[in-house]
């Protein structure tokens, strides 16, 4: 005979849960574990020593109602939770199933609209800034190409040693000083040291000066020009005469130093006055009239200096007489153009990019509404099926716990058993139905959906116009066809 009663009125023992619906699980209960920690041996053991319940009594005894109260409450509550659960999921999905694509298409073919005027927004306010850019450009290179016609130049601008130069002309000047110092120190009453101060001055004035003079003379000489080039040579000549004076002075005033550099009784601006008289009475008696073979060296080593710091201020520029200079306005206005419209194409393409970007978030929203529709269905369907055998579970739970306590109960006791245990006990059958799943509406979710792809190529193409839009130098570019075009 089985005895099954419904709804007994006790008190909880317990609130272990049926169910976890966060991670969408049914929860075992661990029979070991509770009859332990709820002392249902000890009880079972304590009432058997008392002879309870008696040996004829028909009608469970607390301790069983307990049992049987807490697994019905149990299956009950879990047939709740897992019924809540399915509602709540079939309402969120019910709802994304109604709302379907239409939200989706009113967003996208808005964030088409906004992508559209903001692409063709920048790419005005670009072109505003751009046109200016490119005429200082456009003006610099035909200059050039001008200037080129002019001259008739056919080559590139050479200016690579622009930025060596002056270190190469300090060294020289530093050479020069060195090396003649040491031919005046023997004959320098103030020894090393002073022949350098003298030959510092010396350098200075043969390559900072005389070199320059020359330097930039032979620069006009390579003008097309007559006048100019003529000019140019005058200047040369010039330059070439005050070389040879200046060192050949420079020798006699080795020679002066070598005549008074014994009298010990002079003072030294009396000295100095001395050999001033005595090397300009020496050159204008003779300019090449030098007296020793290392006086002649001196003036050797001056000009040779000279020279070679003449060719180096030619190089600090173009050879060609203000060439280098429109050539570098041009290649700095097309350098600045095209650093400028990089950045603006940049610009333009990070709006580009975020839109579409934006675009293809919505595209994986709907992918992952779509499986998630399935995925959910197909996890209520599951939690549906497998309720019932869980369920069941319930009533092995109710016969191991109540097991459990009428062994200890029998161990105890000394008289029989009561007729009760020998009853089959079942749980409340009302809670071993499943709960109501309806199942959830198609949604019309489509990620194939022709408007993201259509949304895409709107805007891609208001990207293609604008940047085509951007004024161009690919006429600026150096070679003959470029120039011929400019010149054209």
């Amino acid at each position: 005979m089985k005895i099954r009663v419904k709804n007994p009125v006790v008190d909880d023992w317990t609130t272990v849960p049926g169910w976890n619906g966060a991670k969408q699980e049914y929860v075992d209960l661990d029979c070991e574990r509770w009859i332990r920690e709820n002392g249902i041996r000890e009880a079972g053991r304590k009432n058997g020593k008392q002879e309870f319940p008696r040996s004829d009594a028909d009608q469970p005894d607390e301790m069983y109602m307990k049992i049987l109260d807490w697994v019905n409450k149990r299956g009950k509550a879990c047939h709740a939770d897992v019924s809540r659960y399915l509602v709540q999921q079939r309402y969120t999905l019910e709802i994304e199933a109604k709302e379907g694509m239409a939200p989706i298409r009113h967003k996208v073919e808005g964030l088409r609209d906004q992508g559209v005027v903001e692409l063709t927004d920048q790419g005005e306010k670009d072109r505003s800034t751009l046109t200016q850019k490119e005429r200082e450009a456009r003006d610099a290179w035909a200059a050039l190409a001008a200037f080129r016609a002019k001259a008739n130049l056919e080559r590139v601008a050479e200016y690579n040693e622009r930025d060596t130069w002056y270190w190469w002309l300090v060294g020289i000047i530093a050479i020069e000083a060195v090396a003649n110092a040491m031919m005046l120190a023997g004959v320098n009453e103030y020894g090393l040291l002073g022949a350098l101060a003298v030959m510092l001055a010396i350098g200075v004035v043969n390559a900072g000066i005389l070199g320059w003079v020359i330097g930039e003379g032979w620069r006009q000489t390579n003008s097309v020009g007559l006048l100019r080039k003529l000019r140019g040579w005058m200047v040369v000549a010039v330059g070439a005469t005050g070389m040879s004076l200046w060192n050949l002075l420079v020798g006699h005033f080795r020679d002066s130093m070598l005549a008074v550099v014994t009298k010990a009784t002079l003072g030294a601006s009396s000295l100095g006055e001395l050999l001033t008289d005595d090397t300009i009475e020496r050159f204008l008696n003779g300019p090449l009239g030098l007296e020793g073979m290392q006086s002649w060296v001196l003036a050797a080593i001056g000009v040779g200096c000279c020279v070679f710091a003449a060719s180096k201020w030619l190089k600090r520029d173009d050879a060609y007489p203000g060439y280098g200079a429109v050539h570098r306005a041009a290649t700095e206005h097309n350098e600045e153009y095209r650093q400028e419209i990089a950045q603006r194409r940049n610009d333009l393409n990070n709006i580009y990019t975020t839109y579409i970007e934006k675009i293809r978030d919505e595209r994986d929203q709907v992918q992952n509404k779509k499986g998630n529709h399935v995925l959910l269905t197909k996890t209520a369907e599951g939690i549906v099926r497998q309720f019932p055998m869980q369920l069941r579970q319930y009533q092995h739970n109710l016969d191991f716990i109540l097991a459990a306590y009428r062994s200890e109960n029998e161990k105890a006791r000394k008289t029989d058993s009561p007729k009760f245990f020998a009853e089959k006990f079942t749980i409340d059958q009302e809670m071993l139905e499943p709960p109501v799943w309806e199942g959830i509406p198609k949604s019309d979710y489509d990620d194939d959906w022709g408007g993201f792809h259509e949304v895409e190529s709107a805007i891609r193409e208001a990207y293609r116009k604008t940047q085509a839009g951007y004024p161009t130098l690919e006429d600026l570019m150096e070679g003959e066809s470029a120039r011929e075009r400019l010149r054209r």
